[in-house]
């Protein structure tokens, strides 16, 4: 028996579906202005969205708009190790 297949190609309604299929794609960072523009969403709703994230300790902002994904196995340290994001954050910077 086949499962249904998920549609990809359709695009997240909310922050913590979309840091999901980020998160599927290995990436575990993204930008304040990179979520807003592919959530088209507003600048309110998104901060209201990632504190929600960050008091579950799903994501934690680094730099001023700069946000790490904390996968299950670090929430318990809080956070990845830099080694896992930092040339990014630099690239950011």
């Amino acid at each position: 028996m086949l499962c249904p297949k998920k549609n990809i190609s359709a695009s997240p309604k909310d922050l913590a579906s979309w840091i999901d299929d980020r998160q599927a794609e290995g990436l575990y960072y993204f930008t304040r202005e990179e979520a807003i523009q592919s959530l088209k969403t507003t600048e309110e709703a998104f901060r209201k969205a990632a504190s929600r994230l960050a008091k579950k300790t799903r994501i934690v902002c680094i730099r001023s708009g700069f946000f790490v994904v904390v996968p299950l196995e670090y929430r318990a340290a809080g956070v990845l190790p830099a080694e896992l994001f930092s040339a990014d954050l630099m690239a950011y910077l």
